[in-house]
């Protein structure tokens, strides 16, 4: 795989930057955001489910699990 996924937060009091989890494609040096974390605190790093379809992280007490392909902008 070429390509990392991470949490990104921020205190938004400070910065523009929304918390979210997305990914950086290392060979074509492209950012893409997959969901926003507005509301959610505590966030684990998150982690790719083993076919690579679905990503999940715990946050609020909760477990979430997100859908690679729900790309923002894609559909």
């Amino acid at each position: 795989a070429h390509e990392i996924l991470f949490h990104m937060s921020c205190d938004l009091s400070e910065t523009e930057v929304v918390p979210s989890i997305g990914t950086f494609d290392y060979i074509t040096n492209q950012y893409s955001i997959i969901d926003s974390l507005i509301g959610i605190y505590g966030c684990t790093t998150p982690a790719y489910s083993p076919d690579g379809a679905k990503i999940a992280f715990m946050a609020n007490c909760k477990a979430y699990i997100i859908y690679r392909d729900m790309r923002r902008g894609e559909k």
